[in-house]
């Protein structure tokens, strides 16, 4: 499987768009923070055709430690979860 780095993202977008690379990456940039503060304040974000990021609350619950197996008590906590919507799941499997 191949990574695209933000520069490759950064020159596709520009070459696409006609727009300077350094005003691309303006708009990543700011894109990313604006992503940042909205899952901070616990808001979900859907683009769509593309994806939903929103906060998923988890329960407390027992775990075992692996190295010992005592049992022990794992806290409640929030985590960031990012689901593909369907249009980018079909242009996954192409």
């Amino acid at each position: 499987m191949n990574t695209v780095t933000d520069k490759q993202i950064i020159a596709d977008v520009a070459t696409n768009t006609g727009l300077a690379q350094s005003d691309v990456a303006k708009v990543m940039k700011s894109f990313r923070q604006v992503v940042f503060d909205v899952v901070s304040e616990g808001t979900t974000i859907k683009l769509a055709n593309f994806m939903t990021i929103e906060v998923k609350e988890r329960a407390a619950r027992a775990g075992r430690n692996p190295r010992t197996g005592e049992t022990i008590q794992i806290a409640a906590k929030q985590a960031v979860t990012i689901k593909a919507l369907k249009h980018l799941k079909d242009a996954a499997n192409d």
